[in-house]
């Protein structure tokens, strides 16, 4: 049994809506369709509806993507460019054309740009 079928059964079997688990959960319901269908979320988040649905460790690591599933492929960092010798992380990809403003964000959240102007990741 996948953990979709798992979900969707635990549902039905307390004759809860996605509403009612989005309530439950804290999760959308965009999302909790979403996850009943076989997409993937965050941890954290995983682990919230995991606990809302009554799912087991290895069922909540299914909805997990693989690179941040515990085990050898764990990987948290795998989108993150860094900056060499630099206390700063580049945010996203920038088009080519944008590369005079790569955004750099610091430790209280704010970003600089390269032309030290200040502003709000959003």
């Amino acid at each position: 049994m996948t953990v979709q079928e798992k979900m969707e059964g635990y549902r039905k079997r307390h004759g809860y809506s996605i509403r009612d688990m989005s309530w439950r959960s804290g999760a959308s319901e965009v999302l909790l369709r979403m996850l009943e269908h076989g997409h993937v979320t965050h941890p954290k988040i995983a682990r919230q509806v995991g606990r809302a649905y009554n799912l087991s460790t290895d069922d909540v690591n299914e909805l997990i993507p693989p690179n941040y599933r515990p085990g050898e492929n764990y990987d948290p960092d795998k989108y993150v460019q860094h900056v060499p010798d630099s206390k700063y992380t580049v945010v996203g990809r920038i088009p080519k054309e944008e590369a005079d403003y790569y955004a750099y964000i610091t430790e209280n959240g704010r970003a600089i740009k390269k032309n030290g102007r200040r502003g709000v990741i959003k």
